[in-house]
Formats: structure tokens, sequence, C-alpha cells
């Protein structure tokens, strides 16, 4: 009899359990479009907005600055991952959960360690290590994932948002808050910086200018977020959000222009 009622017990929280997860999948599917909604609503108004810039200057200079450090290691791993390691990760990942893991669940995983670790009081010293160690390997996996596909020519992503932290400092006590100027500055300098280097060594192909403008665009997305969140007084989740997003249009360009060689 204990063992039947035991059993019973059993077969009706297992009851209970699936008639709560059919209940949340039904949920979900009303919240899904909905949640969907609201993030174009938002991320239209923050592209769109023009109003004066108020968020501290040194903030957004440490964000791109940083970011372009992340964005640098990131490109020394997706080196290695393409050229150099691709046997060995090879031997625990194919392509497309490497692919999964650099676009999407490593990103979404910093973005929920960054904010564990801040509630929790850490140094931003000892979460920005971490996040080196991310981009890292989030570089190899992005590497290995294009592995065996070539593009005639592509920027130096790094420089991209070095270039624009300089433009941005070098216009934002003239502009006086004025996001229009501040914006046209500072995507205007990537854009040259790009070009001139373009120019110099020849690479003004079809994915150089694609992945140039791409860059430059995420970069613009990127310091518009800041701009709409200036009572933000940490930068760590932008500089993993452009990084991230480096990585991912990076892989696309690859797919969508580069030639695959054996």
């Amino acid at each position: 009899m204990a063992l039947t009622d035991t059993f019973g017990s059993y077969q009706n929280e297992i009851g209970r359990a699936c008639a709560d997860g059919r209940q949340s999948v039904l949920r979900m599917k009303d919240d899904v479009p909905r949640m969907i909604n609201d993030m174009k609503k938002t991320y239209s108004r923050v592209i769109t907005d023009m109003s004066e810039v108020t968020v501290s200057h040194k903030l957004v200079i440490e964000i791109f600055a940083w970011s372009s450090a992340l964005v640098l290691v990131n490109s020394i791993g997706s080196i290695l991952g393409a050229y150099i390691l691709h046997p060995i990760i090879g031997n625990f990942f194919g392509k497309f959960t490497a692919s999964l893991c650099a676009y999407f669940f490593i990103p979404v995983l910093c973005h929920s360690g960054i904010k564990r670790r801040q509630r929790n009081f850490e140094s931003e010293n000892s979460i920005r290590m971490m996040m080196v160690i991310v981009a890292a390997v989030q570089g190899l996996l992005a590497g290995f994932a294009i592995n065996h596909r070539y593009l005639a020519a592509q920027p130096i992503a790094f420089l991209t948002p070095v270039s624009l932290s300089f433009g941005y400092a070098g216009i934002v006590d003239q502009a006086r808050r004025n996001r229009v100027k501040i914006l046209g500055a500072s995507l205007g300098a990537a854009l040259a910086m790009n070009l001139i280097l373009g120019a110099l060594f020849d690479l003004l192909t079809l994915s150089y200018m694609f992945l140039t403008l791409g860059y430059i665009a995420i970069g613009g997305i990127t310091m518009q977020l800041v701009f709409d969140r200036c009572h933000d007084t940490s930068g760590l989740v932008y500089q993993n959000v452009l990084c991230s997003l480096f990585v991912l249009f990076k892989g696309l360009t690859f797919h969508l222009f580069g030639t695959y060689i054996e």
C-alpha cells in the first residue's frame, strides 16, 4: 500500500509539472511576440533619438576604448581558431555547435555573468578579466566556425571602436551636447580611418566596405544605447554588446561573401 501511495503521489507531481509546463508554453506563445514588439519599439526609439547628450564623456570613451581591446583579443582568437587550433577544436565541436556558442550562448552567458558579478559587488578589473577570457574563447570558436572561408579583404576590426572613441573625444566639447554633431564626428572618424587604410593598402573590395559599414553601424547603435542609458555608471554590458555584434556580423559576412576553400 505504501509503495502504491508513493507511486501515486509521484504520478500526481509529474502530472502537475506537465500541466505547469503546458501553461508556461501557452504563456510564452502570448508573451514572446509582445516582448519582441516592445524590444522593436525600444530600439527604434533609441536609435532615432536625437535629443541632447547628458551621459558622462569619460564613460563613453572608456566603453569604446575597452571594446577595442576585447575586439582585438577576439580577433587574435579567431585567427588561432581558424588557422592553427582548428584540428583540436574540431575534436570537441562541430561547426554548427561552435557557431551557436560563439554567436549566441557565449554573449548571453557573458551578459548574465557581468550582471551577477556586479550584484555581488565584484571589482570592474575582475569582471574585465573574465570578459577578456570570454572574448578569447568566443574568438576561437568563431574562427573555427568560418574555417576554410576566405574574404578578399577585411578591415582591422578593433580600429573601428578606437577611431569612434577618438572622434567622440575630439568633438564632444565643441558639440555642446548636440547628438547629431557627436554621432556625425564619431562615425565619420571611423569611416575615414577605414577608407584611408583601405585605399593605402588597396583593400577597397565589396567585403571590406560591407564589413566597414556594418562595424560602424554597430558602433553607432552601441553609442546610442549608451546615450539613452546615461544613468548607468558602468559600461561593461555595452562592451559585451559591441564585441558580440562584431563577431556575429563578421561571421555572417564570411558566410555571405566568403569563398569556400578546402
